[in-house]
């Protein structure tokens, strides 16, 4: 009786907070007030409906596979991470039928949640049994009490950052546009401008529902999630294998890494793709210490995942592949005993990709696209060019130029000056945690096995990823930052409790712990006093103030307002040097390479003003331009004195505002 007046209650109030979100939906992006405050908990709510099916759906997945997990924190992790895989892939399977409407999507997450509904009944419990773990297991009581001050901390942050309105680069190019291009037609299709299709898999999937529903801090709110559940796997993983002042240690150094946070607050996959390959990586280490079966198999479902969610899983893989050989062989008697498990290994973790290189060869003809294929004109170039592929007369240095903005990785600026190494104006902010510098340690502990299948794989994902591709980005660094950081924890513990009485090592720990979370303490606190996100979260500040009080859409937001307000919907925009179109209202053409010019000005005809190609209107990011000339892109190399010509020719100025400047095209007729 009280489960069903408790499920009773809580539909209650799930019907007023959806009434209030709709509400300050019709009060516009300018409405500011108390009604802001309900629509963000009914955002929490969507998500944690989401959250709560999907850890219910992945226990009972998890239980068909001989794996129930009573240990509360694996059944949330490993639960999780398994239940939105298999949500995401009937989400897929909706969205390449063209049956991707809003209520089918709701009735699939429903339908598992029933399925599921004796786990779902058991949550709450679990809740409870989670909080007992880590407070029971977390090792002597102040390095305990730290680190869940420091958990509750990041977890305040990443939820008031996360509810704000997006407003990052990616997330408005592609994460969050292009599921809602599919929202809008129903199905899964290549958008015209935005080839970056290919990339939008498993969690975009489960970025749907919200899209379709207007919960538009959905996406940033689960990917919050995903970080904190990153964190109680790292501590869960070091009460099982290691100790837990070593987890609770590793809960707090791992927020060092600011780069963690400050991606999950956003709708971007760096966070959760981290989250697979380590739920995977752990895994196999279960495999090992238990003789395990099924857990080795978890950890082939949990890699194909990974795939799915993002193509940097598969460095990972290659990384991880000495471990799962050594498993395989471990548990076997003798050499052709262990070629069966690997090839199921095998069999599984690509049956769980599959349905995302799927999609990518129904929708680009290449499974790993842009990997592995030729490289691709955007589709409404096609009819320009005649042809899908870059022809041979087409100068690639185009595609090129962009490269030359970044610095080759080095520690040195990896760990001090983070902003040379990334183009993304927040990359001033990213960085390192400085517990890594103690890496040299794992000299003095090579004779301990869990300690070197943390670091062999983790180092070896680096090798992989940064040996061919040495401008790479610090969100890229994420997935192998995570056992580095265990292993860092693990061995200062047992560094300072080898020389210093136990009160002492305590101290030490302690003073490591607060040396390295000042950093992401100081950039935590300016960013919530810094972006109006706590004026946000209590209705005082409208989602548009928020947005142009943030340095990276400022700029952007006055452009935004004014094409909204005096462009026809079915106008066309051909953006140049610029992306950010999910605000936009009318049509627009993304320059989601920054390419469009280059390409254009190799191709167009001496009288040619893109007529034929139905573009009303030019936005010129001409800021952003001269952001990358100065990092160092040729103006040669983008035809820079080939638009100034076209400009000329073909367009008259409508609107300008700094770094941005609106066009229309001419009517020449």
């Amino acid at each position: 009786m009280k489960i069903r007046l408790g499920a009773v209650g809580s539909l209650v109030v799930l019907a007023g907070l959806a009434v209030a979100h709709a509400g300050a939906g019709s009060r516009g992006e300018d409405y500011a007030g108390w009604l802001l405050v309900l629509d963000h908990l009914f955002d929490l709510a969507a998500v944690l409906i989401l959250f709560v099916i999907g850890v219910a759906t992945g226990r009972m997945v998890l239980e068909w596979m001989g794996l129930p997990l009573d240990q509360p924190l694996e059944a949330l992790t490993f639960g999780t991470a398994v239940g939105f895989g298999v949500l995401a892939t009937g989400i897929l399977g909706l969205g390449l039928a063209g049956v991707m409407y809003t209520p089918v999507v709701v009735a699939w997450i429903i339908g598992w949640g029933w399925a599921s509904r004796r786990h779902i009944a058991d949550f709450p419990a679990l809740g409870s049994r989670a909080v007992a773990f880590v407070r029971r297991e977390g090792g002597p009581s102040i390095p305990a009490a730290l680190a869940l001050v420091v958990f509750l901390g990041v977890t305040v942050f990443l939820i008031v950052m996360a509810l704000a309105p997006p407003v990052d680069w990616d997330s408005l190019m592609y994460h969050l546009h292009v599921p809602a291009q599919f929202v809008q037609q129903h199905r899964i299709f290549v958008p015209p401008d935005n080839l970056h299709v290919a990339l939008v898999s498993l969690v975009h999937m489960l970025y749907v529902p919200f899209v379709a529903t207007g919960v538009s801090a959905g996406p940033s709110l689960l990917s919050a999630f995903m970080a904190l559940l990153l964190g109680l796997a790292v501590f869960s993983f070091c009460v099982r294998f290691l100790d837990g002042l070593s987890g609770s240690l590793s809960l707090a150094l791992l927020w060092g890494t600011t780069t963690i946070l400050l991606v999950a607050i956003t709708a971007r996959l760096d966070v959760t793709v981290s989250l697979y390959v380590f739920l995977a990586h752990y895994a196999l280490l279960a495999a090992l210490a238990s003789k395990s079966r099924p857990f080795f198999y978890l950890a082939a479902v949990l890699l194909g995942c990974a795939v799915g969610v993002k193509y940097h899983a598969l460095p990972y893989i290659l990384a991880l592949t000495p471990l799962v050989l050594w498993v395989a062989w471990s548990q076997a008697s003798n050499a052709k005993a262990a070629v069966k498990p690997v090839v199921v290994f095998a069999a599984l973790g690509v049956a769980a990709s599959l349905p995302w290189m799927i999609k990518n060869w129904i929708l680009l003809g290449a499974p790993f696209y842009p990997l592995f294929a030729d490289l691709t004109l955007e589709p409404w170039l096609v009819p320009l060019f005649g042809s899908a592929t870059v022809p041979p007369s087409v100068d690639i240095e185009v595609f090129q130029a962009l490269d030359r903005v970044r610095i080759p990785f080095n520690l040195r600026d990896a760990f001090f000056a983070p902003q040379r190494l990334t183009v993304e104006p927040e990359g001033v902010f990213y960085g390192l945690s400085m517990a890594l510098l103690a890496l040299p340690l794992w000299g003095l502990f090579v004779k301990n096995e869990t300690i070197n299948w943390l670091v062999i794989p983790a180092v070896g994902y680096l090798t992989i990823l940064l040996v061919p591709f040495p401008t790479t980005n610090l969100r890229y660094l994420i997935p192998a930052v995570v056992p580095l950081t265990i292993a860092v924890a693990y061995m200062a513990v047992k560094t300072a409790q080898r020389f210093l009485s136990a009160s002492g090592a305590q101290f030490v720990l302690l003073l490591l712990a607060a040396f390295v979370l000042i950093s992401p303490i100081r950039m935590m606190h300016g960013w919530l006093l810094g972006t109006k996100a706590l004026g946000n979260l209590v209705g005082a500040t409208s989602a548009a103030d928020y947005r142009l009080n943030r340095l990276t859409f400022q700029l952007i937001g006055p452009v935004i307002r004014f094409t909204n307000e005096n462009l026809a919907e079915d106008d066309r925009i051909l953006l140049l040097w610029e992306a950010r179109a999910y605000y936009f209202a009318p049509t627009v053409l993304q320059d989601v390479r920054l390419t469009n010019w280059p390409l254009l000005a190799q191709q167009l005809g001496p009288q040619d003003c893109l007529e034929d190609e139905g573009v009303t209107h030019v936005l010129l990011g001409n800021g952003a331009l001269g952001y990358y000339v100065n990092r160092g892109l040729d103006p040669q190399a983008v035809r820079w004195e080939a638009f100034q010509r076209f400009a000329q020719r073909c367009l008259t100025p409508i609107h300008e505002s700094t770094g941005f400047v609106l066009y229309e095209i001419r009517d020449r007729r």
